[in-house]
């Protein structure tokens, strides 16, 4: 998704129960970009669930893992079970 500023808006899903995944977007006509952001939306217990006693169990946090560009190649590592959000800028 193009934030209208020269920026990109990645969404990702790694369906995998326990494997990482590595994920290449190839971004031609966006390039230079450079990584802003990486929310992870998460819990290491895969039955885990937001309830009224624990309305955070589950929270988009930022990633440990950065986004790497190269050139128009932007990379990155998904968790397991997780739904990601990557903001890409404008260099």
């Amino acid at each position: 998704m193009d934030d209208g500023k020269g920026g990109l808006t990645i969404f990702a899903v790694n369906r995998s129960l326990l494997e990482n995944i590595s994920l290449e977007v190839r971004a031609g006509g966006y390039a230079p970009l450079v990584p802003l952001e990486h929310l992870e939306l998460r819990n290491a217990d895969r039955k885990a669930a937001n309830t009224r006693e624990a309305p955070s169990s589950v929270w988009p946090h930022p990633s440990e893992r950065r986004p790497e560009v190269e050139g128009d190649a932007v990379r990155v590592l998904l968790s397991p079970l997780s739904w990601n959000v990557i903001r890409l800028g404008g260099a």
